[in-house]
C-alpha cells in the first residue's frame, strides 16, 4: 500500500489535471466522482452526496446511461457503509485506514486506465 499522504497527491493531481483538460463530459464526471470519494475520507459527506448527485444529473441530461449506472452504484455502496464511515471519522481513524476502506486506490488505476492517463507511477 503507498503512503497515505502519496495517495492522496495522487488524486489531488489527477484531479486537477482533469479540470485543466477536461474536453469531455466522461472525464469532468469522473473527476466529480473521485472528488466525492476524497470528501468521504475526509468526512465531508454532505459535499460527497452532492457531488455524486451532480455527477448523475450530468450523465443522465445526456443520456450516459453507463455513467450514471456508474455514479448511482458508487452513491448506493457509500449510502450502504454510512455507518461504517461514520465510525471511521468519529474513531479519528487514520487516513490510511480511511484510504484502505475507501478502494481509493483502485479507482484512480481505473479512472487513468478509462482516461488514457499516464499508469501509475508506484508499482502495484
Amino acid at each position: 500500500m503507498f503512503g497515505e499522504l502519496e495517495v492522496f497527491e495522487e488524486a489531488k493531481s489527477l484531479i486537477h489535471k482533469l479540470n485543466e483538460t477536461a474536453i469531455s463530459l466522461f472525464d469532468i464526471i469522473e473527476a466529480l466522482i473521485l472528488q466525492a470519494k476524497l470528501y468521504i475520507i475526509e468526512g465531508n459527506f454532505q459535499d460527497a452526496l452532492e457531488l455524486f448527485d451532480q455527477a448523475k444529473n450530468l450523465a443522465e441530461e445526456k443520456n450516459l446511461s453507463s455513467f450514471v449506472e456508474k455514479v448511482s452504484s458508487e452513491k448506493q455502496r457509500f449510502e450502504e457503509v454510512y455507518e461504517k464511515w461514520l465510525g471511521l471519522i468519529q474513531s479519528n481513524s487514520s487516513i490510511q485506514k480511511r484510504l484502505e476502506y475507501s478502494r481509493l486506490e483502485q479507482y484512480i488505476k481505473e479512472a487513468r486506465k478509462s482516461m488514457g492517463l499516464l499508469k501509475w507511477s508506484h508499482p502495484d
